[in-house]
């Protein structure tokens, strides 16, 4: 071909590479394409400081690189890695709570931009609540009253503490708040009691919801007039293989029959008193429980529906300041299917906690929750929703897990997930019973170290245990039980999980991973230095 044709039919080359590829050129000439991007189409962020990271399939050329995000915070910054195959864009100012944001991306200026969308929800109300706490906004018994509200009533709540983050689960409110109520003052405690009295009983927040969907939820009456209004939660459903009364208002008493017999037809008291050594103290005698002093744990089916937003459960340790305590668990009634199922064994499970310690941190009180759920019920796989919540995509590692504005102290039923489903596979059945372990070492500490208990339950040997979790969750290779020798590895796309490859998928509509254990990770570790550069505990839990 004469040197003219050629030039003529490579002109032709490139030019439908720039037509047809609408990730753009690399500096070098290689097609590049957009091939990951953080966050993804769709997303929601709960803190407010995320760069946006786009990934390529090869080195980008920064000078060709354009990128537009409405509305836009400003100041941003580019921070180009892995060969130019990664660019983080970090606003100086951080994204707006409430906000939903275009980005627009072109590696060329001839390219087709890649165009997503994401909404920053921003932390939850309980969150803003603690921070405001945090920085004397708030005095002590004012952020208690903003909480209850924040779990039940935020509709009442002052614009500033307004989230449309969900409270994902009610617990680690109370157990606080079992913590502090000795310090608050008379007139907060009166305030607050609507929130502490049990539903259906005069007073409560709770108290009309039982009978009829419609009836009023105010509880600013007097005490007399409150008690000569009818109470609610009259039908009652017994389980017939645990000491457990599911209560509802007769509009849900199929529900409650439902919740019954879920509760019997896995067996989930019985399995938890076996795994936990001991049963959730009897409540029959206390002053608390006037109304069904029979012994049994009650369980009420609750509208927290519109009042509280996704709220699924909540299990109140009923002795304030008490390390161990009898609970009264309470279940949102709009739940159904295995949402309705996991979320009864995940406060079953926090009543089988209060036997041993109301006062553990929450990643581990929630994360052995979390993991609860699967023990129950491993069909069910809802644990897996909390799977992103875990990792810190900008920051190549976990997060930290005493953090105020995220789930991820949900996620951490991943390390649990590890111990019982790896790390002791050899023991076959008797590998849950480490879960067990740690909580009956809960139990024994009398300074309420969550950590310390952990490292007690593993003999000593957390560190070893914790560097093979941090292994074989980084979800890249060599998969080989020892570290890896690159300390630049690069980030792999997310994908199906298929056999030993990399990648994830966590949508409720595909499950597609439960054993090999190979969760998703899309992050860089530092190798010999795993361990040691995981924030996962803060300031707050000394690192063994």
């Amino acid at each position: 071909m004469p040197d003219k044709a050629k030039r003529s039919a490579l002109v032709l080359v490139w030019a439908a590479l720039l037509v047809f590829c609408p990730g753009g050129l690399s500096a070098n000439g290689q097609e590049v394409s957009v091939t990951y991007t953080f966050p993804l189409e769709g997303d929601r962020l709960v803190r407010l400081d995320f760069p946006v990271i786009v990934e390529f399939t090869g080195p980008a050329d920064p000078e060709g690189f354009s990128f537009a995000l409405f509305p836009d915070p400003g100041g941003w910054q580019e921070k180009w890695e892995n060969g130019n195959r990664r660019v983080k864009l970090i606003p100086s100012a951080g994204f707006a709570r409430g906000a939903r944001y275009e980005a627009r991306i072109k590696s060329v200026k001839e390219a087709k931009e890649h165009v997503f969308s994401f909404f920053v929800s921003g932390p939850d109300s309980v969150a803003l609540i603690d921070e405001a706490e945090e920085k004397k906004i708030l005095t002590r018994d004012g952020a208690w009253i903003y909480r209850m509200e924040a779990l039940f009533e935020p509709e009442k709540l002052p614009e500033a503490y307004q989230s449309s983050t969900p409270i994902r689960c009610g617990t680690p409110v109370f157990n606080r708040f079992s913590r502090d109520a000795g310090s608050l003052g008379k007139d907060t405690l009166e305030r607050l009691s609507p929130y502490l009295v049990r539903p259906g009983e005069p007073g409560s927040v709770f108290e009309g919801d039982g009978e009829d969907a419609e009836a009023g939820r105010s509880f600013s009456a007097g005490p007399a007039e409150a008690a000569d209004r009818p109470s609610g939660y009259t039908y009652s459903a017994k389980c017939s293989r645990a000491p457990i009364t599911v209560w509802s208002g007769r509009k849900n008493a199929a529900k409650a029959r439902r919740a019954r017999d879920l509760v019997d037809s896995h067996d989930m008291y019985s399995r938890f008193k076996s795994l936990m050594g001991k049963e959730p103290p009897r409540d029959g005698g206390s002053a608390e429980n006037r109304k069904n002093p029979d012994d049994r744990l009650d369980i009420f089916l609750v509208r927290m529906d519109e009042s509280a937003g996704s709220v699924c459960g909540v299990c109140r340790a009923t002795s304030p300041g008490k390390k161990v305590s009898p609970s009264v668990i309470l279940i949102n009634n709009t739940l159904e299917g295995d949402l309705l199922a996991s979320t009864l064994a995940h406060e079953l499970f926090h009543a089988f906690q209060n036997a041993h310690s109301v006062f553990e941190e929450k990643w581990l009180s929630e994360g052995t929750a979390v993991w609860a759920e699967d023990f129950i019920g491993s069909v069910w796989n809802t644990e897996q929703d909390y799977l992103p919540t875990l990792f810190a995509p900008d920051r190549n590692r976990m997060e930290t897990l005493t953090s105020k504005d995220g789930d991820q102290p949900y996620g951490a039923y991943l390390f649990p997930f590890f111990l019982t489903k790896h790390a002791f596979r050899s023991r076959g059945i008797g590998a849950d019973a480490i879960v067990g372990d740690i909580w009956k070492a809960a139990g024994a500490d009398g300074d309420f170290q969550s950590l310390g208990s952990v490292n007690h339950a593993l003999e000593g040997k957390f560190d070893e245990y914790f560097r093979e979790f941090a292994l074989v969750t980084m979800d890249l290779p060599p998969f080989d039980e020892i570290y890896p020798k690159s300390e630049n590895l690069e980030i792999r796309k997310s994908g199906p999980f298929t056999g030993r490859s990399s990648g994830c998928s966590t949508s409720r509509g595909n499950r597609p991973w439960k054993y090999p254990f190979r969760p998703c990770r899309r992050n860089t570790f530092e190798s010999k230095t795993i361990f040691l550069t995981l924030p996962l505990f803060a300031s707050t839990s000394p690192i063994f």
